[in-house]
């Protein structure tokens, strides 16, 4: 049976869990809500609702509120939820603001639990109790954030910041022990490494049209030979994002010299001109250090007004596994930037303002198609569960797509653009609806375990 949505009511006036028709299966059952348990007497009803007894739910520390979320019957259980973890790090000692600069995002998230119908909350590796095998997890409630204990969660939403909190060890331990010996379902577990992607990319039939041809950064010769073959290259750190660190550089055949576009760490963008490749490069080594780093094949760019433009497409999972496209943006790059990223002056535009009309559908369709193929790939190749990927999206002028990046933590801004505010609502809906799919599938392959 696929899980339904049911009202949960908590009740301190029966000692008995009281079911509908359609999920009772015997009179002995135990709740299981994250990974609590307990034993419990069930009758059925006449209504549509489900009601547990107060005692229990304390037990499993249920909240205790009038909610509507997913219930599952199966082999002498009954599984509530899903209980959803959003893990993440950068916790501030502000109660009003516990999660720093992106507290606002995390209250956006934990908002769509009633239009998806789980139970979410935030927490890191602090916040966990070994012992009795609880969080001491966020959620935002009533317009304030609060505190609530919760049993170890069904499934957990990585949401690190960035690749230094990832390799910090408590960080790695953490993420090792739930799903090691708790069996914690974990997706979007990594930040995508650049050249990993596009080996992986390259390799696939399905995708290798796609991918620019692209070159670890070895030394000046690398650097001159994607020159001298392509005239236009960017260079880009394999662990970068946001469009930091990236270099544009051309090669001038008539003159024989070379331009190079870049943005100093300051914000300061700048355009410098060198004899010889080897400038570039110990131009590229002094700002970047011992940052490992690739060449890619420019591509001539389909523009608007004059600039370039690219496409930045979130695809996600939805709650039948099935990979759906949730938003297609552009980024038009601004004047003098090496790419179209918005803190490097790019700037956000919908197809309907770029394209022409009689162009958009077709256009469209074939952006998503080819990125639907990526997300696909992507998901049959990497290791571990993918739920979401942001991927960056070129056309040239001859209408081939091209696939420059592919984030598995997508920046969100994007949808600074009014006109992508009901994307915005739905890439945050989704990630939930993922969850709630694991999370059936987690509950399945548990109670068939369990009658073997």
């Amino acid at each position: 049976m696929t899980m339904q949505r049911y009202r949960v009511l908590i009740s301190d006036a029966t000692a008995v869990t009281m079911v509908p028709h359609d999920l009772f299966r015997q009179n002995n059952v135990e709740l299981v809500f994250g990974h609590h348990k307990v034993s419990s007497f069930v009758k059925e009803h006449h209504a549509k609702h489900v009601v547990i007894p107060k005692e229990i739910a304390e037990t499993l520390h249920l909240p205790q509120e009038d909610i509507t979320i997913h219930v599952y019957a199966s082999r002498g259980c009954l599984y509530i939820g899903p209980l959803v973890g959003i893990y993440t790090a950068g916790f501030s000692p502000v109660r009003i603001r516990p999660i720093g600069e992106r507290t606002p995002f995390f209250a956006r998230l934990l908002q769509t639990k009633k239009t998806v119908g789980m139970i979410p909350f935030v927490f890191g590796s602090e916040h966990i109790q070994w012992t009795d095998q609880t969080i001491n997890g966020w959620v935002w409630e009533e317009g304030e954030w609060r505190q609530r204990i919760f049993p170890f969660p069904t499934v957990v939403y990585d949401r690190l910041p960035n690749r230094r909190s990832e390799r910090r060890r408590k960080n790695r331990i953490t993420k090792d022990r739930l799903q090691t010996d708790y069996g914690v379902a974990w997706y979007n577990h990594n930040f995508f490494n650049k050249w990993h992607v596009t080996e992986l990319l390259a390799k696939d039939a399905a995708t290798q049209r796609f991918v620019p041809d692209t070159v670890r950064l070895r030394d000046a010769t690398t650097l001159e030979t994607m020159l001298k073959k392509h005239k236009t290259v960017y260079v880009k750190p394999i662990h970068g994002s946001l469009g930091k660190g990236i270099f544009q550089c051309f090669y001038r055949a008539k003159s024989g010299h070379y331009d190079v576009r870049y943005q100093e760490d300051g914000g300061e963008k700048r355009l410098r001109r060198f004899s010889s490749v080897q400038g570039v490069y110990d131009l590229i080594k002094e700002e970047r250090k011992s940052v490992a780093m690739l060449v890619q094949q420019g591509i001539s760019l389909i523009q608007y007004e004059d600039r370039p433009l690219d496409f930045r497409v979130h695809v996600n999972k939805d709650q039948f596994g099935e990979w759906v496209i949730s938003c297609v943006a552009i980024k038009v790059a601004g004047k003098g930037s090496a790419t179209t990223h918005v803190k490097s002056g790019g700037e956000v535009k919908t197809i309907r303002e770029c394209v022409p009309r009689d162009e958009q559908d077709g256009l469209l369709h074939t952006i998503q198609e080819a990125s639907l193929t990526i997300g696909s790939v992507l998901d049959h190749h990497w290791e571990g569960l993918i739920g979401e990927v942001g991927l960056d999206i070129g056309m040239d002028t001859n209408g081939r797509v091209w696939i420059f990046e592919a984030n598995s933590r997508p920046g969100r801004s994007i949808f600074k653009h009014p006109a992508l505010a009901e994307d915005e609502i739905r890439t945050r809906e989704l990630p939930f609806l993922y969850a709630c799919y694991v999370s059936e599938q987690q509950w399945i392959a548990t109670s068939i375990g369990s009658s073997q």
